[in-house]
């Protein structure tokens, strides 16, 4: 801090500001602060929004996510596979990666290729879960049946196919 008890890059605030001024300011010095979409208020945050007067804020917690992979061929990392099998290796991918991110409630299920029970699976994790990510069932083909389920069940679907 300057000489002056002011912060670098910030105007200073006056006792001649109201209430508003002084809360939008500190909205953008908040803004500036942080970078990506999530953050945790700490005290000092807490504090400028109580000098402007706000008893309340409006906070949001990470969404529960649910990763949903279809697929009668896929099987768990330890277990042995056959010729026809593969190792489910997005689940445990998505979800890890979920986590590093800092989604630490997840929810990793497997469920096979039948559209009924992809709805049903979707429209029960739906419950619980704010996002719902599918792998597998999206391809173009006798099995591309994941976005008929969805449709069937009321979901929005926000992109459909990603390389991974």
């Amino acid at each position: 801090m300057e000489r002056n008890n002011s912060v670098p890059g910030y105007r200073s605030i006056t006792r001649h500001h109201s209430d508003w001024a002084y809360y939008r300011l500190g909205l953008l010095s908040i803004r500036r602060h942080f970078s990506d979409d999530f953050y945790r208020l700490d005290a000092a945050q807490i504090g400028l929004a109580a000098a402007a007067g706000k008893a309340e804020l409006k906070v949001y917690g990470r969404p529960r996510v649910a990763v949903l992979c279809t697929g009668e061929e896929l099987r768990r990392a330890g277990d042995r596979v056959r010729a026809h099998e593969v190792r489910d290796s997005n689940g445990p991918a998505l979800c890890s990666a979920l986590r590093a991110w800092g989604y630490t409630q997840t929810t990793h299920q497997v469920v096979p290729d039948d559209p009924r029970a992809v709805s049903a699976r979707v429209k029960r994790l739906a419950l619980r879960h704010q996002v719902v990510i599918l792998s597998g069932g999206v391809s173009v083909g006798k099995y591309d049946f994941v976005p008929e389920a969805l449709r069937q069940v009321g979901a929005r679907v926000h992109f459909h196919g990603v390389a991974i």
